[in-house]
């Protein structure tokens, strides 16, 4: 705001003679000297400087009389000076500071200074370095992100925008994509309908890898899994009811749901030797293990034709009166939009296999829920499809995809790339338990506890603390999760090493990520 205008000042006093202060007092003229006369003085030409002033001139003149007088007066004056100088030079200082803004005209005046805002706390500077951790046994290539899963800051990263090989933490991607695109109560179904022709059925299989040809009343490592005999003792039922007398011949498979690419690219040559996941085909039984009740067993190459063998005998085992032929051809072929349901049975809803992918650390479920999520979201379903369809549900989701590239939905491939942002960024938005979010958050491992975290920091800050999961796979080793530092900050840590990696790396791992929960907020970058 403006000041207020002063009233006009009253006219100065007049000002002191020139040579008030002199540098000593001036000497008498001689008594009978006649004062010097100046001469007069000439009018100025245009243009020229204008005259010196008669004080001026006379002081000259005095000067070029008593020169050496004047010199020394000066220095004494000089040495004077010096003494005072800072005084009055302060005083005037003060005086000047002091004074009220000057108007210069009634039409000007002066805004007063603004005053300097609140001043803020000192920052901390974080002192705490995971620097020497970093250098860990077996952590070769490393990458990682540290969040602050309250204000979402990046507080530490190491090449954290540099694609890294997430291996099985994919799995998590998946899980978010399943749930937000299929919905957590949506079910997978097995069909039977009756034929075309007379003496067939035709089996329609929409990717269900749970689909058991256990006895009733067992389990194979899939819990409460569909099976094949109750599916069968439906379809022998009805088609007696609508076909008495006629004996089933001819079973036709449609497996016709996703395109025929059954291996997607990048996956270990031995993944059905060492039964790490089955070929992804529609139509499986027991995710096509040799061994039902083991997680890890041997896999067939042709998952579709065991699983039609399998219900040919469960048909056989439903039916008392001797309606399925001696020899049951199998062929490929759909059915017609109105041929009537003989039987049909559900999987378990999608929240729970989701459950029991994470769970069971299950590729091939893993798999067939990924190609559901490109069906569902457009796609082919074909394996070059679950990428895109993965990495689009996940922007969605809300989570951050920059550098992202997947090129399946179990982690098993070498050309899957997701940078440790990306991962802190997927644990972050897990973390938040918003659902369906909440059930992959229920389904996560936890140190020391359960999961793929089930023997990772017993004994350590991270015992009970850290949830997330691990993997190690294609020469890397990866670790990710949220946790409560020991002063009390929440964090979201991604870690994951790359080449030269052995049994080492993972106890490596586990330092790092326990030296950033004793860190905490005071974690410093380098």
């Amino acid at each position: 705001m403006p000041t207020e205008l002063l009233p006009p000042a009253p006219p100065a006093a007049p000002s002191p003679a020139p040579n008030a202060l002199t540098p000593f007092p001036p000497t008498p003229a001689p008594a009978a000297a006649p004062t010097e006369l100046l001469p007069p003085t000439a009018e100025p030409e245009e243009g020229a400087a204008p005259p010196r002033s008669g004080i001026v001139a006379g002081i000259g003149a005095l000067f070029r009389r008593h020169p050496r007088a004047w010199l020394a007066g000066g220095i004494a004056a000089a040495f004077a000076l010096l003494g005072t100088g800072s005084l009055l030079g302060g005083a005037a200082y003060g005086a000047a500071t002091a004074a009220e803004p000057t108007v210069v005209s009634d039409a000007l005046t002066v805004d007063p200074r603004t005053a300097p805002g609140e001043l803020l706390d000192p920052a901390a500077l974080p002192t705490c370095s995971i620097t020497p951790l970093t250098a860990g046994a077996g952590l070769g290539t490393l990458r990682g992100t540290v969040i602050d899963a309250t204000t979402g800051a990046t507080i530490w990263s190491r090449e954290g925008a540099t694609g890294s090989r997430p291996n099985h933490l994919v799995r998590l991607a998946t899980g978010i994509a399943a749930l937000s695109v299929l919905g957590g109560d949506a079910r997978i179904s097995t069909t039977v309908n009756d034929g075309s022709l007379p003496g067939s059925i035709v089996l329609t299989a929409r990717g269900d890898a749970t689909l058991s040809a256990m006895p009733p009343g067992t389990d194979s490592v899939y819990s409460g899994a569909p099976k094949l005999a109750d599916l069968a003792q439906q379809t022998i039922a009805a088609y007696n009811a609508a076909h008495p007398g006629v004996p089933i011949e001819t079973l036709v498979l449609d497996t016709s749901y996703w395109s025929a690419d059954p291996r997607p690219q990048g996956w270990p040559s031995n993944t059905l030797d060492s039964g790490q996941a089955s070929l992804i085909t529609p139509l499986q039984v027991d995710g096509d293990r040799g061994d039902p009740t083991r997680l890890s067993s041997p896999r067939g190459d042709d998952p579709i034709g065991d699983a039609a063998s399998d219900f040919v005998a469960a048909l056989r085992a439903a039916d008392p009166g001797g309606v399925v032929g001696a020899d049951v051809a199998i062929t490929s072929g759909s059915a017609l939009g109105s041929a009537p349901v003989l039987g049909t049975v559900q999987s378990r809803p999608v929240s729970t296999l989701v459950d029991q992918m994470l769970d069971l650390g299950d590729n091939t479920l893993a798999e067939m829920l990924g190609r559901l999520v490109a069906i569902q979201s457009g796609f082919d379903g074909s394996s070059a499809s679950v990428g895109k369809a993965l990495v689009s549900a996940l922007a969605v989701a809300g989570v951050p995809t920059t550098g992202m590239t997947l090129v399946d939905a179990s982690g098993l491939s070498s050309d899957d790339v997701m940078p440790t942002d990306a991962i802190a960024g997927l644990l972050a938005v897990i973390r938040t338990g918003e659902a369906p979010r909440d059930q992959v958050r229920d389904a996560l491992g936890v140190a020391g506890q359960s999961g793929s975290l089930a023997d990772r920091g017993a004994g350590t800050v991270l015992s009970g603390n850290l949830h997330g999961a691990a993997s190690s796979l294609n020469n890397g080793s990866s670790i990710a999760g949220y946790l409560t530092a020991a002063d009390g900050t929440e964090l979201v840590v991604a870690f994951a090493a790359h080449d030269a990696v052995d049994d080492s790396t993972a106890g490596s791992l586990d330092a790092l990520v326990a030296g950033v929960a004793t860190c905490g907020s005071n974690l410093a970058q380098v």
